[in-house]
């Protein structure tokens, strides 16, 4: 057994890890740079303290204990205030056992929980303003503060619930996969890659499998260092599983040492580490012996295939049919080859599944009894049969394949028996007959001599010579002798004639030569000779040769065709494609041909695509027409299409690209439409108008309605906390019961996940219109790109609403050949369309949804969201942007929900500088409209940006100082203040107490202070820095987006205030301000 040796693959994982020597409790392995391992105690460590188990409890030799009496993975939970700060952890101890099966070490997978405990507590803050601004709203409405009361008390039990399950759900999936990859190395050869590419880990089988040493392996990038034609069969799967971030199964084929063909399979497995790619674990299989093995099987079965079809004999399949008695009645034609309709002179299609004597009635019951014996009793016979219904003689033979079943055999020999009869009545009229045939007929004996052949037969093997008692391997050439020997031998072996081909020398020229081997035997029914009969079958040949040599060049003409040309079967399933197919539509030939018609149809011409294939199949052709092509990056090709019928099975299609034409069509509908789009809109501000004088006079309605909405949306709110609060309470119960399968335990924990997302999405619905309707809620103008963000969002939906797609088409409508850019809150237009996106999904079961912006014609753009769902009533049309208000409120309706979305986008549109408005009727759907100011602003956001551009040496020489404990906030500040220029230096620590000790060292030109840090926050750190520095520019960052959070920053002494998420424009425009 090879030394335990965890080194090399505890290097390759996300997460730290310790292996701890039983005996003397140091650390021995581990995958922290910060360990000096055998020199730090692992009490030290691990717990901040060192003192025995008898007065803490839970050191690490109760650890040991416990794991010696149990056997099995101990958890250990852990918080301590340390005079450099809270330390708090949590620990999955496991037993690493020896071949005594005797614990030696312990293996520590180590998690940091103080982030979790610190968001914990920013929640628990966020959540007391919030109840200080429910209070205010408490004293509007006494019965509803009570509600308000109840619901936070159920929302803080369900946070800490959730919180709860989802650290135990990473901490289970990250040790699982620890285990899983340890257990996929032992079995398949594993290398591992960082994530450069570069390759610093092979295992033993790995060297084995691909035949190149562990030392050539190991430092090499995975894409650039190794054969081209191995690069180019992994690249693929590799840059896949690294872009999507999941794992990938493969298989390909490489060239080892030697040159030898090798197959290999196995998976690609990503290592993500804070959510991005980290590097990439690998198994390797060789599966040479499988790949070629099937590759054989099909070669068997290819040839069996073909001699089914060319054997010179007669074969036919029959199911035997017996009585209640099991006494054998008739029997049924299973299958028949194409020798049996020639010998027979009956046709396949009229005999098969169908009885004996339906089509030949007088056949006698003996045949019927004896064939049933071969079926039922699996004994087989041979015999001569004359059949009296055609007239004609046959050498059977019969066997059982299965029971009940049984196959025939048989050769006409009315001709040899016939010829028989002749030479019984006279020996010379039979020897003139051999003689004057033109077939070569020969016998040979059991010593392999010829002792008897007919002149045909002297003439072509003999050359001149007499060959008469010759040995068959004095007369052929050596290879025709072998295969002709083998043959031999299995006639006198089986004493079963024999059919077969071969290529000859006849007169100098080649020819192919059909030979019928058949026993001749004595009286015992023992084979004493072969009777060979063989005929020269060379003009056959040669015109199958002429036929596939015409083949070739009508496949070289369709190969180099300028058009595409495709070939599909009767349902639709391409069989060929051409050069030219392939690169208009972007497809491999391979993905081609495992598609079919309506594949790459656009939708807007699939029903008339169908129509004329159907009229094709009919008529043999289809007439002329348009059709329209998707490509396979979405590009549509306008054709003009030809088809016609080459066989019942095939149908050849001849394509045109019209695209430039058709695109010049377009363009001029699209004017026709801008035109129909403006009157459409001076219809709706008319229709507008009427609705707001309709608006008051249901203005009395609505104050009636009032008491009624609270009581609804109090009951709403509570089914809508209770709900999810359910299903995570409900299946967290569940989890923690031993003997959940994994499928169980995933399943739990995806509801557990989906109702907390529930949850959450329902808080932040009721933060932002708490906002809204208080006048906090900030909008951030920034310059973007609308085509990019539609992309992202149609992307996003297309992911999560996958099952949806079945039975909704869903489509994004934009100008891709325009850029278009806009000045406004990139984050809340996205929220809107997210709103009114998810109401669509929700509303509608089947049908279509449709979202873009309508044709630019003024200074301002037109967004619509499109759904042909179950349309708004019109008694909800007036209150349909209030908050609380939904189609249905009663405790019976079908759609979940707290009715926040619409209110939230109206309210957000008007902070924005825009407007919303709907148009729907009754089960025929509903289109959202809003707009928002394009022109005016815009062209200063292009300034602002132009103005950053020219400024990318701003920062040259500066000293920067970022106070930030989130690493990815810190990351990219660090790599966009670099892109400025920030050359003089850029200094990092994650709390206040360090940030202040740096200002004192050294002279900093710039600060970015996050407002929550874990000892003193921002406001704090900025009072204590103004003490030593007044000059500095310091610029608040968080992710709070209050207005009194920016009072509170100025206050401090900040010099400027930026919300988090950051932007580039928005950081370079603050910078430019300071520093011009």
């Amino acid at each position: 057994m090879n030394k335990f040796d965890p080194q090399k693959i505890i290097n390759a994982l996300p997460q730290y890890y310790y292996i701890i020597d039983c005996k003397s409790l140091k650390i021995v392995e581990t995958n922290n740079p910060a360990i000096d391992k055998n020199k730090i105690s692992c009490f030290n460590y691990l717990y901040g303290f060192d003192k025995p188990c008898h007065e803490t409890g839970n050191g690490i030799e109760c650890t040991c204990q416990k794991i010696n009496k149990a056997r099995e993975t101990v958890e250990i939970n852990q918080t301590l205030q340390l005079e450099n700060g809270l330390l708090a952890y949590k620990v999955f101890a496991s037993p690493i056992l020896n071949e005594q099966n005797e614990i030696t070490h312990i293996l520590c997978q180590y998690l940091d929980v103080r982030k979790e405990i610190e968001l914990t507590r920013t929640i628990e803050e966020q959540n007391h303003e919030l109840l200080a601004q429910n209070e205010e709203y408490e004293s509007v409405n006494e019965e509803l503060k009570e509600q308000k009361e109840e619901y936070e008390t159920l929302y803080e039990e369900l946070k800490e619930a959730n919180e709860n399950i989802q650290k135990s759900k990473q901490d289970a999936e990250q040790l699982k996969d620890f285990f899983e990859n340890i257990n996929e190395a032992v079995q398949d050869g594993i290398w591992v890659s960082d994530k450069n590419d570069v390759i610093f880990y092979t295992n033993p089988a790995m060297e084995k499998i691909v035949g190149i040493s562990r030392i050539d392996i190991i430092n090499k990038n995975v894409l650039n260092d190794f054969p081209k034609e191995a690069v180019q069969e992994i690249s693929p799967y590799y840059k896949k599983a690294k872009k999507e971030l999941k794992p990938i199964w493969y298989e390909i084929k490489v060239k080892t040492t030697g040159s030898k063909i090798h197959y290999h399979n196995g998976w690609l497995v990503p290592v993500i580490k804070h959510g991005k790619y980290n590097g990439m674990i690998s198994t390797v299989r060789d599966i040479t012996w499988r790949v070629k093995t099937e590759q054989a099987l099909t070669e068997s079965e290819e040839k069996f295939r073909m001699l089914f079809t060319n054997m010179e004999e007669a074969f036919a399949l029959h199911k035997i049919i017996v009585d209640k008695n099991n006494k054998p009645i008739d029997y049924t034609f299973i299958e028949v080859n194409s020798q049996f309709e020639k010998q027979t002179g009956l046709k396949r299609q009229n005999i098969l599944n169908k009885r004996v004597r339906e089509i030949l009635p007088d056949t006698e019951k003996y045949w019927i009894e004896t064939y049933g014996k071969v079926a039922l009793t699996g004994k087989p016979v041979q015999f001569e049969n004359f059949s009296r219904e055609i007239n004609k003689y046959y050498r059977v033979a019969a066997y059982s394949p299965k029971q009940e079943f049984f196959a025939t055999i048989f050769e006409d020999i009315t001709e040899k028996k016939l010829a028989e009869i002749d030479l019984q009545n006279s020996e010379e009229k039979y020897r003139s007959l051999v003689e004057n045939i033109s077939e070569f007929v020969y016998v040979v004996d059991r010593e392999y001599k010829v002792i008897s052949l007919n002149a045909a037969a002297q003439k072509v093997f003999g050359r001149g010579k007499n060959i008469k008692g010759k040995l068959i391997s004095e007369i052929f050439p050596k290879h025709i002798y072998k295969s002709y020997l083998r043959s031999l031998r299995q006639v006198f072996e089986t004493g079963k004639p024999l059919n077969s081909d071969s290529v000859m020398e006849v007169k100098g020229k080649t020819s192919y030569v059909s030979a019928s081997l058949s026993p001749l035997k004595n009286e015992k029914g023992v084979t004493i000779a072969v009777i060979g009969i063989s005929r020269d079958i060379t003009d056959k040949k040669l015109a199958e040769i002429a036929l596939k040599e015409s083949e070739e060049r009508f496949r070289t003409y369709i190969e180099s065709s300028p058009m595409a040309i495709f070939i599909a079967n009767k349902s639709g399933k391409y069989q060929f494609v051409n050069q030219s197919a392939i690169e208009m539509l972007g497809y491999t030939k391979k993905e081609l041909l495992n598609m079919s018609i309506p594949d790459i149809l656009d939708s807007s011409v699939l029903e008339m695509g169908i129509k004329h294939f159907k009229q094709l199949k009919k008529e043999g052709k289809a007439k002329s027409h348009e059709t329209v092509f998707v490509a396979k990056n979405s590009k549509k090709i306008s054709l003009i299409l030809d088809a016609i019928k080459i066989s019942d099975n095939q149908f050849i299609a001849f394509c045109k690209d019209i695209s430039d034409i058709k695109k010049y069509e377009e363009e001029l509908k699209d004017r026709n439409e801008e035109y129909y789009a403006l009157n459409e809109e001076l219809e709706e501000n008319l229709e507008r108008i009427q609705n707001i004088n309709n608006e008051l006079k249901v203005a009395k309605e609505k104050a009636e309605e009032s008491d009624r909405l609270k009581s609804a949306f109090l009951a709403n709110m509570s089914h809508e906390i209770r709900t999810p609060l359910n299903g995570i309470l409900g299946f967290s119960a569940l989890l923690r019961k031993e003997g959940l399968t994994r499928e169980a335990h995933n399943r739990y924990s995806a509801i557990v996940e989906s109702s907390g997302k529930r949850l959450l999405s329902i808080v932040n619905d009721v933060f932002d219109i708490s906002l809204i309707q208080s006048d906090q809620m900030k909008i951030e103008n920034g310059t973007f790109e609308i085509n990019e963000l539609l992309d992202e969002i149609f992307t996003f939906y297309t992911t999560i609403k996958k099952e949806n797609l079945d039975t909704i088409n869903f489509d994004l409508k934009k100008n891709s050949s325009a850029e278009i850019e806009i000045y406004s809150d990139k984050y809340r237009l996205h929220q809107i369309f997210k709103n009114l996106l998810d109401n669509a999904f929700k509303f509608t079961t089947e049908g279509k949804i449709e979202f873009g912006y309508l044709p630019i014609t003024d200074e301002r753009i037109t967004f619509y969201v499109k759904d042909t769902g179950i349309g708004i009533p019109e008694k909800f049309r007036e209150t349909v942007f209030s908050a609380f208000r939904q189609v249905d409120d009663s405790i019976t309706r079908d759609y979940e929900g707290a009715g926040l979305g619409l209110a939230i986008c109206h309210g957000l549109l008007e902070r924005m500088d825009g407007k919303i408005w709907f148009d729907s009727k009754p089960n025929n759907g509903t289109t959202f409209y809003f707009s928002l100011p394009l022109k005016e602003k815009y062209a200063n956001a292009v300034k602002e940006i132009k103005l950053g551009k020219k400024k990318k040496s701003i920062l040259k020489g500066k000293m920067i100082l970022i106070v930030e404990d989130d690493l990815v906030s810190y990351e990219f500040l660090r790599i966009y203040l670099e892109n400025l220029g920030g050359g003089g230096g850029i200094i990092q620590t994650s709390n206040g107490k360090d940030a202040v000790k740096i200002i004192e060292k050294n002279k900093i030109d710039l600060i970015f202070m996050d407002i929550r840090l874990p000892d003193i926050d921002g406001y704090e750190t900025t009072r204590r820095i103004r003490e030593i520095d007044s000059k500095v520019k310091i610029i608040a960052q968080t992710a709070y987006a209050l207005q009194n959070d920016r009072e509170k920053a100025i206050a401090a002494g900040c010099n400027d205030y930026i919300t988090k998420p950051l932007s580039e424009d928005v950081i370079a425009n603050k910078i430019e301000m300071f520093f011009k």
